[in-house]
Protein backbone atom coordinates (compact mmCIF):
# COMPACT_ATOMS: atom_id res chain seq x y z
CA UNK A 1 0.00 0.00 0.00
CA UNK A 2 1.43 3.30 -1.08
CA UNK A 3 0.82 6.43 0.97
CA UNK A 4 0.78 9.80 -0.68
CA UNK A 5 1.86 13.07 0.86
CA UNK A 6 -1.55 13.57 2.48
CA UNK A 7 -1.46 10.07 3.94
CA UNK A 8 2.00 10.61 5.47
CA UNK A 9 0.97 13.98 6.88
CA UNK A 10 -2.18 12.49 8.40
CA UNK A 11 -0.19 9.58 9.84
CA UNK A 12 2.46 11.99 11.22
CA UNK A 13 -0.15 14.27 12.81
CA UNK A 14 -1.88 11.32 14.46
CA UNK A 15 1.46 10.05 15.78
CA UNK A 16 2.38 13.49 17.08
CA UNK A 17 -1.00 13.80 18.79
CA UNK A 18 -0.43 10.43 20.51
CA UNK A 19 3.04 11.48 21.69
CA UNK A 20 1.73 14.80 23.06
CA UNK A 21 -1.17 13.02 24.79
CA UNK A 22 1.25 10.48 26.29
CA UNK A 23 3.54 13.21 27.59
CA UNK A 24 0.57 15.10 29.04
CA UNK A 25 -0.57 11.91 30.81
CA UNK A 26 2.93 11.28 32.21
CA UNK A 27 3.22 14.85 33.50
CA UNK A 28 -0.29 14.76 34.95
CA UNK A 29 0.45 11.44 36.67
CA UNK A 30 3.68 12.88 38.09
CA UNK A 31 1.80 15.84 39.54
CA UNK A 32 -0.84 13.48 40.94
CA UNK A 33 1.82 11.29 42.60
CA UNK A 34 3.53 14.29 44.18
CA UNK A 35 0.23 15.83 45.32
CA UNK A 36 -1.09 12.56 46.77
CA UNK A 37 2.11 11.80 48.70
CA UNK A 38 2.54 15.37 49.93
CA UNK A 39 -1.09 15.70 51.03
CA UNK A 40 -0.99 12.40 52.89
CA UNK A 41 2.30 13.32 54.58
CA UNK A 42 0.89 16.69 55.66
CA UNK A 43 -2.23 15.05 57.11
CA UNK A 44 -0.14 12.41 58.91
CA UNK A 45 2.11 15.10 60.41
CA UNK A 46 -0.87 17.13 61.58
CA UNK A 47 -2.49 14.05 63.09
CA UNK A 48 0.74 13.05 64.85
CA UNK A 49 1.14 16.55 66.29
CA UNK A 50 -2.45 16.59 67.51
CA UNK A 51 -2.09 13.14 69.11
CA UNK A 52 1.16 14.27 70.76
CA UNK A 53 -0.55 17.32 72.27
CA UNK A 54 -3.43 15.21 73.61
CA UNK A 55 -1.06 12.54 74.95
CA UNK A 56 1.17 15.09 76.65
CA UNK A 57 -1.89 16.76 78.18
CA UNK A 58 -3.15 13.43 79.53
CA UNK A 59 0.27 12.57 81.01
CA UNK A 60 1.08 16.02 82.34
CA UNK A 61 2.40 16.01 85.89
CA UNK A 62 1.98 12.26 86.39
CA UNK A 63 4.69 9.71 87.23
CA UNK A 64 5.70 7.47 84.29
CA UNK A 65 3.47 4.50 85.14
CA UNK A 66 0.42 6.66 85.81
CA UNK A 67 1.13 8.68 82.66
CA UNK A 68 1.04 5.53 80.54
CA UNK A 69 -2.30 4.51 82.04
CA UNK A 70 -3.73 8.01 81.60
CA UNK A 71 -2.71 8.10 77.93
CA UNK A 72 -4.25 4.67 77.34
CA UNK A 73 -7.55 5.78 78.89
CA UNK A 74 -7.80 9.26 77.36
CA UNK A 75 -11.19 9.62 75.65
CA UNK A 76 -10.12 12.58 73.48
CA UNK A 77 -7.18 10.60 72.11
CA UNK A 78 -9.41 7.60 71.38
CA UNK A 79 -11.86 9.89 69.57
CA UNK A 80 -9.04 11.40 67.52
CA UNK A 81 -7.89 7.93 66.48
CA UNK A 82 -11.38 6.92 65.34
CA UNK A 83 -11.99 10.11 63.40
CA UNK A 84 -8.53 10.10 61.79
CA UNK A 85 -8.96 6.70 60.18
CA UNK A 86 -12.41 7.65 58.88
CA UNK A 87 -11.33 11.02 57.50
CA UNK A 88 -8.05 9.99 55.84
CA UNK A 89 -8.09 7.04 53.43
CA UNK A 90 -4.28 6.72 53.42
CA UNK A 91 -3.75 6.23 57.17
CA UNK A 92 -3.54 2.63 58.31
CA UNK A 93 -3.06 3.14 62.05
CA UNK A 94 -2.19 5.57 64.84
CA UNK A 95 -0.60 4.77 68.14
CA UNK A 96 1.06 6.15 71.23
CA UNK A 97 4.05 4.09 72.31
CA UNK A 98 6.26 4.02 75.38
CA UNK A 99 10.08 4.12 74.97
CA UNK A 100 10.16 0.30 74.68
CA UNK A 101 7.76 0.41 71.70
CA UNK A 102 4.74 -0.96 73.60
CA UNK A 103 1.43 0.56 72.47
CA UNK A 104 -0.22 2.59 75.23
CA UNK A 105 -3.11 3.64 72.96
CA UNK A 106 -3.79 2.47 69.43
CA UNK A 107 -6.39 2.88 66.70
CA UNK A 108 -6.61 -0.92 66.61
CA UNK A 109 -7.63 -1.90 70.17
CA UNK A 110 -6.08 -5.38 69.90
CA UNK A 111 -2.66 -3.73 69.48
CA UNK A 112 -2.73 -1.98 72.88
CA UNK A 113 0.01 -3.52 75.02
CA UNK A 114 1.77 -5.05 72.01
CA UNK A 115 5.32 -4.06 71.13
CA UNK A 116 5.48 -2.74 67.58
CA UNK A 117 8.82 -2.53 65.83
CA UNK A 118 9.73 0.79 64.28
CA UNK A 119 8.80 1.15 60.62
CA UNK A 120 10.53 3.32 58.00
CA UNK A 121 10.01 7.04 58.51
CA UNK A 122 7.50 8.87 56.33
CA UNK A 123 10.19 11.22 55.08
CA UNK A 124 11.75 8.24 53.27
CA UNK A 125 8.58 8.06 51.17
CA UNK A 126 8.40 11.80 50.53
CA UNK A 127 12.06 12.31 49.66
CA UNK A 128 13.36 12.09 46.13
CA UNK A 129 11.72 12.97 42.88
CA UNK A 130 8.45 11.90 41.37
CA UNK A 131 10.00 8.80 39.80
CA UNK A 132 11.38 7.59 43.14
CA UNK A 133 8.02 8.21 44.82
CA UNK A 134 6.17 6.43 42.02
CA UNK A 135 8.46 3.40 42.31
CA UNK A 136 7.80 3.26 46.07
CA UNK A 137 4.05 3.42 45.47
CA UNK A 138 3.97 0.73 42.79
CA UNK A 139 6.42 -1.51 44.64
CA UNK A 140 5.50 -3.95 47.38
CA UNK A 141 3.10 -2.47 49.95
CA UNK A 142 4.87 -0.82 52.90
CA UNK A 143 3.85 1.29 55.83
CA UNK A 144 5.78 4.42 56.71
CA UNK A 145 5.46 6.19 60.06
CA UNK A 146 5.31 9.84 60.96
CA UNK A 147 6.89 9.91 64.42
CA UNK A 148 6.56 12.67 67.02
CA UNK A 149 8.32 12.33 70.39
CA UNK A 150 6.13 12.79 73.45
CA UNK A 151 7.13 15.13 76.22
CA UNK A 152 5.63 15.77 79.61
CA UNK A 153 7.37 18.75 81.12
CA UNK A 154 11.07 18.22 80.54
CA UNK A 155 10.99 14.44 80.06
CA UNK A 156 10.37 12.30 77.00
CA UNK A 157 7.98 9.44 77.73
CA UNK A 158 7.38 7.87 74.32
CA UNK A 159 6.25 8.72 70.82
CA UNK A 160 3.25 8.99 68.55
CA UNK A 161 3.38 6.99 65.34
CA UNK A 162 0.99 7.57 62.45
CA UNK A 163 1.18 4.87 59.77
CA UNK A 164 0.73 5.71 56.08
CA UNK A 165 0.25 2.74 53.76
CA UNK A 166 1.60 2.74 50.21
CA UNK A 167 -1.20 0.35 49.22
CA UNK A 168 -3.79 2.88 50.41
CA UNK A 169 -1.86 5.73 48.77
CA UNK A 170 -1.78 3.78 45.50
CA UNK A 171 -5.57 3.27 45.65
CA UNK A 172 -6.05 6.99 46.32
CA UNK A 173 -3.74 7.88 43.45
CA UNK A 174 -5.47 5.54 40.99
CA UNK A 175 -8.82 7.02 41.96
CA UNK A 176 -7.49 10.50 41.18
CA UNK A 177 -5.97 9.39 37.87
CA UNK A 178 -9.23 7.71 36.82
CA UNK A 179 -11.11 10.91 37.56
CA UNK A 180 -8.56 12.85 35.50
CA UNK A 181 -8.90 10.52 32.55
Amino acid sequence: MKLGLRGWLSFSMAGLALVVAGLAMAISTGFAVRATVDASAARAKAMAQEAAVLSSRAASGLPAEEAEIAVGQDALLAGLFRSALVSDPTLIDLGVFNPAGRALAHSQPDQVGVIQDARPLLEQLTEGGVIAQTLRLVGPPRTYDEVVPLRAGDRTFGEVRVGVSTALLRAQLLEGIRAGL
